[in-house]
């Protein structure tokens, strides 16, 4: 999306540079594509029908991550995107990757301290699972629990071609400490 009188384009190129140099300089517009537009808004991007044509997987790492605030925002970005990705998915038979988190087990550190007295005593949260009676009262972690939800029952019922991904806390790379630009608001950094 545009933002602060940059275009979505030169974002993605400057986001792509930050991390990675030049290395994915010729693949903007043969293999990376960018559709301008606001994700809050899908049913308003102009997707051109050879747009569509040249798109094989969709992966969805847009969230609200802030972990706090008004339950809307989150469910706008962290849910109500998902559904109009799923639609889109299924209308136009194209996979969709769902970037999601670990904190959907409910491992949540909370005013100090980590409430999970509902699951049962030895009880493992894996790739396999999705509730097992974890707290979900954090609106991050409740939002993409419910988008987790959409894209699994749309693997059930619907035969959505999908994966999901779940993300740990997001720190420097290892190999040179490189982490988000703006790690300022990053609240497990801080």
């Amino acid at each position: 999306r545009p933002k602060n009188g940059r275009n979505a384009y030169d974002r993605l190129k400057s986001i792509l540079s930050f991390f990675f140099g030049n290395k994915y300089d010729e693949e903007l517009g043969k293999r990376i594509f960018v559709i301008e537009g606001d994700i809050t808004k899908f049913d308003e991007l102009n997707i051109s029908k050879k747009e569509i044509e040249d798109i094989d997987t969709i992966i969805n790492s847009a969230a609200c991550v802030k972990h706090f605030g008004e339950y809307e925002l989150f469910e706008k970005i962290n849910v109500n995107l998902v559904k109009d990705l799923i639609k889109f998915s299924l209308k136009y038979d194209k996979k969709l990757i769902h970037i999601s988190t670990l904190s959907v087990s409910g491992n949540l550190l909370e005013a100090g301290q980590l409430d999970q007295t509902k699951i049962k005593p030895n009880t493992v949260f894996d790739e396999t699972s999705f509730f097992i009676n974890q707290n979900l009262d954090n609106v991050y972690a409740y939002t993409k629990y419910l988008a987790e939800k959409e894209v699994l029952e749309n693997i059930s019922k619907n035969n959505l071609d999908a994966k999901i991904m779940r993300m740990g806390n997001l720190t420097g790379r290892t190999d040179d400490g490189k982490f988000q630009p703006n790690v300022s608001e990053n609240a497990f950094a801080n």
